[in-house]
């Protein structure tokens, strides 16, 4: 397979993953643990003006949510790389 194939391949798998796991709310419960120690955290900071603690919130449950779906989904594309290249050994 050529190279360009195998990275068009990497990146629509990549797509699909982190939109599945976004979808099946597979992280929620992490996040929802997570989003507002983290919101604390960078309020704590002080890095100049800020909007409302609520929007803040919402603003990083979202981006947390997705954050943590990407990282799954390359995680989930790197054990299947390592499986097929584990069973092509054999």
């Amino acid at each position: 397979m050529s190279v360009i194939a195998k990275w068009a391949t990497r990146l629509i798998a990549f797509l699909v993953l982190s939109y599945l796991v976004a979808i099946s709310g597979a992280l929620r419960p992490l996040v929802n643990s997570i989003y507002i120690p983290f919101t604390d955290f960078i309020t704590r900071l002080g890095l100049g003006e800020m909007r409302d603690y609520s929007d803040r919130l919402d603003n990083n449950l979202i981006v947390l949510y997705f954050l943590f779906s990407a990282i799954t989904a390359v995680l989930l594309i790197a054990f299947v790389e390592w499986s097929i290249r584990q069973v092509s050994k054999k």
